[in-house]
C-alpha cells in the first residue's frame, strides 16, 4: 500500500485498476483504512495511448496527485499534455510493479 501526500489527502491508499468502457486504463485510489473511494486519478479521452499509458488528472480535488503518484512509484509523468475541457491532462506511464494490463472485456 503506497503512502501518498497530495494537496487534499495524505495517507495510505489501495490502487485499483479497471478499464473505461471506451477503452483505456482507469486508476482509482481507495483509502486503505476504510476502503472508501478517494480519487479517480485518470481521465478517459478519445486517444489510442500506448500500453501502460494513461491521462492523469491534476486539477480540482486531484491537485498534487500526479506528483504524489510518481513519488510513490505508481506512474512516471511524461512531458505531454492534452486539453480535457478547460484543464490539461498529463500523460503518464504506469510503472507500478503490481499492475498487469486488464482484458478489455472486463
Amino acid at each position: 500500500m503506497p503512502n501518498i501526500k497530495a494537496k487534499y489527502f495524505s495517507g495510505e491508499v489501495n490502487i485499483h485498476y479497471s478499464n473505461y468502457a471506451l477503452g483505456g486504463t482507469r486508476i482509482n485510489l481507495h483509502g486503505a483504512k476504510f476502503h472508501e473511494g478517494l480519487f479517480c486519478a485518470t481521465v478517459c479521452l478519445p486517444d489510442n495511448l500506448p500500453d501502460k499509458h494513461v491521462w492523469i488528472k491534476g486539477w480540482g480535488e486531484n491537485e498534487g496527485l500526479p506528483k504524489a503518484l510518481e513519488k510513490a512509484g505508481i506512474i512516471q509523468l511524461l512531458p505531454k499534455f492534452v486539453q480535457a475541457g478547460f484543464c490539461l491532462a498529463q500523460m503518464a506511464k504506469i510503472i507500478d510493479p503490481s499492475y498487469s494490463p486488464l482484458d478489455s472485456s472486463q
